[in-house]
């Protein structure tokens, strides 16, 4: 039977151990620091946020400007 389970073997054994207990023990405002360190900042993501949004905002007004004559005629159909 083709549709039969097939079974790939365990290679968890080649995965290297990471000890993340010690940065999650301190509990510290400094392992937080360390660990967000080399990411982008939280104003830089806002601001891609808003840039993208701004993009969807325009683009959905114009595939409604090109579109409006057929939105129209659907609107005309679907009333009766």
């Amino acid at each position: 039977m083709d549709s039969d389970a097939i079974y790939l073997p365990d290679d968890e054994a080649r995965v290297p151990h990471e000890d993340l207990s010690a940065l999650l023990a301190e509990g510290t405002s400094a392992s937080v620091a360390e660990l967000c360190a080399n990411g982008p900042s939280a104003t830089l993501l806002f601001g891609c946020m808003l840039l993208a949004a701004a993009a969807l905002i325009a683009a959905i007004r114009l595939a409604w400007h090109i579109y409006a004559a057929d939105i129209a005629e659907f609107c005309r159909q679907a009333d009766g």
